[in-house]
């Protein structure tokens, strides 16, 4: 993506947004995946095939990510979003999408500093708290924290 492309995006915040291709920024009149395919919306998803980037602000679910997956033209489709933390998709089908010749990109790289977690199961088990850590850190070159023991 080009300095440009990132300027006219970065200022975003909600919504489902194409530039088609003639480099012509236009806004889908949906503010979530979740309404997009709703009957009345189902005009926009043909919007998108004369799209060259496709730039979700909010989530993005498994639902879009399997419908372009689909389409004929996700190898001319760059879909965008603003961050990972907008991602909820399964595994299963971010491989298919990618496998098909989709391109999934972030506006906004993140740069992770540490990670935490939890050494208590929903089972009831309990991890070794400080091995756990050490194993981890070594693995990840980050600092890992217990968050029971914070």
């Amino acid at each position: 993506m080009d300095i440009n492309t990132f300027n006219v995006l970065k200022n975003i915040s909600k919504g489902i947004w194409l530039i088609n291709k003639k480099d012509r920024l236009e806004k889908l009149n949906i503010n979530s995946v979740f309404s997009l395919f709703l009957p009345q919306n189902i005009c926009y998803l043909d919007k998108i095939k004369n799209a060259k980037l496709l730039f979700v602000a909010g989530v993005l679910n498994d639902k879009l990510l399997d419908f372009l997956r689909k389409q004929e033209y996700i190898k001319d489709l760059i879909l965008v979003v603003k961050d990972f933390t907008k991602i909820f998709i399964d595994e299963k089908i971010y491989k298919s999408f990618n496998k098909a010749g989709g391109i999934l990109k972030v506006l906004h790289n993140t740069k992770l500093i540490a990670v935490t977690f939890n050494p208590i199961s929903p089972e009831g088990y309990t991890l070794d708290s400080k091995k756990t850590r050490k194993v981890l850190s070594e693995n990840i070159n980050l600092p890992v924290y217990d968050v029971k023991d914070m």
